[in-house]
């Protein structure tokens, strides 16, 4: 019940700022792709804390609301429920993924070398402890040491929140796994064909751009696929800023 309430409250939370921010965008088109950011960082709120059922909610409620209060205009609001809106959780996703393969490839390394070793058992129990403790790669315990143990310093509870957030294209673990290159493959292909939908939706096939007209592919294909390899790192960075800041502030779950 505890759980479910605070899953509530910080959805809640999440749905309203995620709201807002849409709301602000559709109808003043400046702050348009500042809308979908704003809602994009709160939809982490919920992931932060391992509430993927909460953020999924959050996304078809702001989405709901938010064509209830800009006068169901659809159009601008589409680019954020077909990508944007979407965009967080596969990253979620993608990140647990990422953060069990490494985890899956220290005990192998660990194991692989512990072989002939006297102690082999019990550094393999060790290592599945280890492994046990960083199943999911968001609980993270920021500012209170481990139970039975002293009191660790600051480098170490650093060390140990780098190596447990499993963060992408980062020095946690040094390696890039194969469903980190299938998944950006996936999105970039997803984003490709979100956006080639909107242009023939919103714009139907005639921007102010002649240029991007005659050449949408290639455009699409090329610039947009390099924006979007740009956008994922930043909302990966975002991500890992959004789930500290929690940590620290609000408290492990």
């Amino acid at each position: 019940m505890k759980k479910s309430s605070k899953e509530t409250a910080l959805s809640a939370i999440a749905c309203a700022f995620s709201t807002l921010g849409l709301t602000v965008g559709t109808l003043y088109s400046p702050m348009l792709f500042t809308g979908y950011l704003i809602a994009c960082l709160c939809m982490m709120l919920p992931l932060s804390r391992g509430y993927f059922k909460g953020a999924a909610l959050c996304f078809v409620a702001a989405n709901v609301l938010t064509l209830l209060f800009n006068g169901f205009n659809f159009f601008d609001t589409l680019p954020y429920t077909l990508f944007f809106g979407l965009h967080p959780l596969v990253n979620e996703i993608q990140a647990r993924l990422h953060a069990r393969a490494a985890q899956k490839k220290e005990r192998t390394g660990e194991n692989g070398g512990e072989n002939g070793g006297g102690d082999s058992s019990i550094k393999a129990d060790e290592t599945a402890e280890n492994a046990e403790r960083r199943a999911s790669e968001w609980e993270v315990d920021w500012d209170s040491p481990a139970a039975g143990k002293e009191k660790t310093t600051a480098t170490e509870k650093k060390a140990a929140g780098k190596k447990a957030d499993g963060k992408i294209f980062g020095k946690a673990d040094g390696k890039i796994f194969g469903t980190d290159v299938l998944f950006g493959i996936v999105k970039t292909a997803w984003f490709d064909a979100a956006m080639f939908f909107v242009w023939k939706a919103v714009f139907s096939a005639n921007t102010a751009i002649p240029f991007i007209d005659e050449h949408i592919l290639p455009v699409l294909l090329i610039g947009g696929s390099l924006f979007f390899v740009f956008y994922d790192f930043l909302m990966f960075r975002m991500r890992k800023s959004v789930n500290y800041l929690i940590g620290k502030y609000v408290g492990k779950k």
